[in-house]
């Protein structure tokens, strides 16, 4: 069974100041894989996210130059229906957030791979992954300020912020390894 992109959510607005943020996401099929994807505070203080109160796996995070750190977390096999994705902190945040699911990944061995990239004053920013597996998609994170960020060549958009300045992308097809 190949990938596909399953279904998006988001947060419905700028959360906060908080110490939680949460928003319902609807996870369908079979063969699963979730990504919890949204920004915080200033400074790390994220200390964890579940969905349907099971611990989501950290992938990455950067702090988005003199913005605010931006995080994705992931869960194989989530649980299908609609459930909570709960993401915490150690003191209040200002949030936005933003889930993505997909069918027919693999069910072990994730993530294949997983890289962060930065710049300011720019229009446009490539970003290079190197994937292990063949067949894998990319899920992308990506925070500007202002503006919700813009798919570019080789990434579909899959659900932005409402003006947050935060949205999140895939590849929308498989990648080669190596």
């Amino acid at each position: 069974m190949p990938i596909a992109f399953d279904a998006a959510s988001d947060n419905g607005s700028l959360g906060g100041p908080a110490t939680s943020l949460t928003w319902s996401h609807t996870c369908t099929g079979t063969n699963r894989i979730l990504f919890a994807c949204f920004f915080g505070h200033t400074t790390d203080v994220v200390t964890g996210v579940t969905y349907n109160s099971v611990a989501m796996t950290f992938v990455n995070k950067i702090l988005n130059t003199a913005d605010r750190y931006i995080y994705i977390y992931m869960l194989v096999n989530p649980s299908s229906g609609a459930n909570n994705i709960v993401a915490s902190a150690s003191e209040n945040s200002l949030w936005r957030g933003l889930g993505v699911s997909y069918t027919g990944a693999l069910q072990t061995g994730q993530p294949d791979a997983s890289g962060t990239d930065s710049d300011t004053a720019v229009t446009s920013l490539t970003t290079t992954i190197t994937t292990i597996a063949e067949n894998c998609w990319a899920v992308l994170l990506a925070k500007s300020n202002p503006g919700d960020p813009e798919a570019g060549t080789g990434s579909t958009l899959r659900e932005t912020g409402g003006g947050n300045g935060i949205s999140v992308f895939d590849s929308n097809g498989p990648l080669a390894a190596g």
